[in-house]
């Protein structure tokens, strides 16, 4: 059962980004904003994942916001909550040569994040091979009850071979008070409705995330700098 959270939104501002505010400062407004904040949205989402996965159903949930907002902070705590033992090793990926490497070493984890850094995800070409093989990827994962998250800036820059296999979104807030991995941060989760070769966004509520540990958040800066190094010597050899 969802819960609700001493915290209210106040709507959207004009660019779509989620405007939050404590009750301690609204509370002259009464005792809720225009959204109400479950306090357990991430578990109660989880749940609903495990279940799309259980019935052969693909579950690939875009997560988007900006720069320090702390939509990587966001996407790492809702697999937490699907799965408390997950590792970032070897299941934080850069792009489909990741993935390769992953399932070549036998590393079947449900669970993979692709962090923004993908050239192939923020590409908006849509006749390249990797898109091509991206496509393959999502339909042989959801046989094999996969799980994967996109983490990026923009939903308007994600390959639009992508776009349709995105099931959920998840959108941090642009009013966090601190970086997202240093303070508790707030999203929008919506699901998608295909009507007429037009994607339309139904809000399905707002939720609450924590921040990473300091040894959580380390461990991702490290890994995180290693693939965006590999990248550049990649690039640069290339």
């Amino acid at each position: 059962m969802l819960a609700y959270s001493k915290y209210f939104t106040q709507g959207y501002d004009e660019n779509g980004h989620l405007i939050y505010y404590p009750l301690d400062l609204v509370g002259a407004y009464g005792p809720g904003g225009e959204y109400p904040i479950y306090s357990n949205l991430l578990d109660a989402f989880a749940d609903k994942i495990k279940r799309h996965v259980a019935n052969d159903r693909q579950a690939v949930i875009g997560v988007f916001g900006p720069t320090g907002s702390g939509k990587s902070t966001l996407a790492i705590d809702q697999i937490k909550a699907i799965n408390k033992n997950w590792k970032l090793a070897p299941n934080l990926l850069y792009g489909p040569n990741d993935l390769k490497v992953k399932l070549k070493a036998g590393q079947y984890d449900p669970i993979n994040l692709f962090d923004e850094g993908s050239v192939t995800f923020n590409s908006l070409e849509t006749t390249t091979t990797d898109a091509r093989k991206l496509t393959v990827i999502f339909d042989t994962m959801r046989s094999r009850h996969m799980i994967s998250f996109i983490v990026m800036p923009r939903q308007s820059d994600l390959n639009k071979r992508i776009e349709p296999h995105i099931d959920f979104k998840m959108e941090t807030s642009n009013r966090a008070p601190l970086p997202g991995f240093m303070s508790r941060g707030f999203f929008k989760l919506s699901y998608p409705i295909r009507y007429d070769k037009k994607t339309y966004w139904q809000h399905i509520g707002t939720g609450i995330y924590d921040p990473m540990s300091k040894r959580l958040y380390n461990e991702y800066t490290a890994l995180k700098r290693k693939k965006q190094d590999a990248i550049l010597i990649d690039f640069i050899e290339g």
